[in-house]
C-alpha cells in the first residue's frame, strides 16, 4: 500500500478489462501499480493510458511490493490458476466472472483465499445495477404476488462477428458457450434473487456460425418448491437481453436490450421505469477496496462463486449425459 492507496495489478489486457480500467483511475484508494498481457504490447499501451509499469511475465507482476490484489481478466479457463497463483503469492484476487465453470476449482480458490487470508471476490457489477435493485425489491414488496416462472432471454448474433483467432470460437477454450458468456448475467440474478435450483437440464446445439463452439441453448432450472427458470441464450439471435418473473397478480421484468428499465405489468396496468446507469464497476471496486481494508467477505464472494460454478458444473453434466442434473449448493468450507 502507497500513500494510503492499494496497488493493482491487471492480468490480461483485453477488451473486458479497459471496463475494470475505466472504474479504476476513478476509484479512491486504489492504483493501477503493473499490467501483464501474453502481448506485451498491449500492457504497454494500457500503462501508458492508466499509468503503472509494464511487466514481462506474471511472475514478475505477482512478486512486486507494489502490487497488493489483482483483477483477473484473462479468457475463463485461466481464472483459476491465475488466481490460485496471485492469493499463493500473498495478493486479495478480484475475478471476472465467470470466475471458473467448475465447482471443484471454485472450492480450491475459496480453499486457498481462506488460508492465505486474502481477499477473494467475484466481478459482478449487475449487483449494483440499480434496475436490479428495483427487481428484487419489487418482489420482495408482493406487487406480484408470489413468483412461480423465471424466463430469461440473452442473445445476441456475435458469432458471426469475432475477430479471427478470438478464444470465443474455440470449443476448447471457451466450453459451454453460449452460457458460459451472453447467459452468465441471468444465471447470476436467478442465483442472487431465487437462490440455487434443485436440479438443471440443459441443452445446446450448433447453428451456422463460423466457430468451433456451440451456438444456441436453453437451460431450465427447477426449485424444491416447484418454481421453474428457464434461459434461452444464443450468439445467432437478434439481440435480446431481458428477465421476467411472473406471479399471479403480474411480472416483473428487467430489459436491456436498449436502456436498463424495470417494467411491472399488473391488472392495474404496465409501469416502466427507466433506471440511469450507475458507474457500477467504480462501487464493485470501492467494495474490493473495503473488504481488504476491513477484512470482511464480499458479497460476491464464496457463495456467489461456488454457486455460478455449480450451476455450470450442472449444465455440463446435463448436456454430457442427457439428463438433469442435481445442483449441490454451497454450504461452506
Amino acid at each position: 500500500m502507497k500513500n494510503n492507496s492499494l496497488g493493482i495489478g491487471l492480468i490480461g489486457c483485453g477488451g473486458y478489462a479497459r471496463l475494470n480500467l475505466e472504474a479504476l483511475v476513478r476509484a479512491k484508494g486504489l492504483h493501477l501499480a503493473a499490467a501483464f498481457d501474453l502481448e506485451p504490447a498491449r500492457a504497454r499501451e494500457t500503462c501508458s493510458k492508466y499509468g503503472g509499469k509494464p511487466v514481462a511475465s506474471l511472475v514478475e507482476l505477482l512478486r512486486s511490493p507494489e502490487v497488493d490484489a489483482v483483477i483477473v481478466s484473462t479468457p475463463n479457463r485461466q481464472h483459476c490458476q491465475d488466481a490460485l497463483a496471485a492469493l499463493d503469492a500473498g495478493k486479495h484476487v478480484f475475478v471476472n466472472i465467470p470466475v471458473t465453470l467448475s465447482s471443484a476449482e471454485a472450492r480450491r480458490m475459496i480453499e486457498r483465499a481462506r488460508t492465505c487470508d486474502r481477499v477473494l471476490m467475484a466481478g459482478a457489477n449487475h449487483r449494483k445495477n440499480p434496475a436490479v435493485l428495483a427487481l428484487q425489491a419489487t418482489l420482495k414488496s408482493g406487487a406480484i404476488g408470489v413468483p412461480h416462472q423465471l424466463q430469461a432471454s440473452v442473445s445476441s448474433p456475435t458469432a458471426y462477428k469475432l475477430p479471427p483467432g478470438s478464444w470465443r470460437a474455440a470449443a476448447q477454450e471457451a466450453p459451454l458457450l453460449p452460457f458460459s458468456q451472453m447467459g452468465i448475467i441471468a444465471l447470476e440474478v436467478a442465483l442472487m434473487l431465487w437462490g440455487p435450483p434443485a436440479t438443471v437440464s440443459a441443452f445446446i446445439a450448433k447453428r451456422d456460425a463460423p466457430t468451433a463452439t456451440p451456438d444456441i441453448g436453453t437451460v431450465i432450472a427447477k426449485y424444491a418448491d416447484g418454481r421453474i427458470f428457464s434461459l434461452a441464450c444464443s450468439y445467432v439471435a437478434y439481440k435480446s437481453y431481458w428477465v421476467t418473473f411472473a406471479g399471479p397478480l403480474g411480472t416483473a421484468t428487467w430489459d436491456r436490450i436498449d436502456a436498463n428499465s424495470l417494467r411491472v405489468v399488473t391488472d392495474a396496468g404496465e409501469v416502466r421505469t427507466p433506471y440511469e446507469s450507475k458507474d457500477e464497476q467504480l462501487d464493485e471496486l470501492h467494495d474490493l477496496r473495503d473488504c481488504i481494508l476491513h477484512h470482511r467477505e464480499p458479497d460476491a464472494g464464496a457463495e456467489c462463486i461456488y454457486n455460478l460454478a455449480e450451476f455450470y458444473r450442472a449444465i455440463g453434466e446435463s448436456i454430457e449425459t442427457g439428463a438433469a442434473a442435481r445442483f449441490a449448493p454451497w454450504a461452506g468450507l
